[in-house]
């Protein structure tokens, strides 16, 4: 990430997390939801941003592993959305290294 797109990405991550904040994922996800894996099972929420679906999983009795590459989105993620059930961490696609490392595979 340039400078700039950090400065971009700072400068804007509060007025984004307000606007990510007021969607309800409930409604935004209804049609998904059916096809979500059977509780207990682990998440892995790429582009994070404000925390607001890993908040909404975890809710749900997922762990999240909540993946955000913006240093500032991912500061206010972990601001709002403080749950044991959430761990934080900077990767950023294509590679996702730092999520590879960890062991996370997919399961499907």
């Amino acid at each position: 990430m340039t400078q700039d797109q950090k400065a971009y990405h700072g400068d804007h991550a509060r007025a984004r997390v307000a606007q990510y904040e007021g969607v309800d994922p409930a409604v935004l996800y209804k049609d998904l939801t059916p096809y979500l894996p059977t509780v207990p099972a682990a998440v892995l929420d790429i582009g994070a941003g404000s925390g607001r679906d890993a908040a909404w999983l975890a809710s749900k009795g997922y762990t999240v592993l909540a993946v955000e590459p913006s240093e500032t989105m991912r500061a206010e993620g972990a601001r709002l959305h403080q749950d044991a059930q959430i761990t934080w961490l900077a990767d950023r696609l294509p590679g996702l290294e730092t999520v590879l490392r960890l062991g996370a595979r997919p399961s499907i």
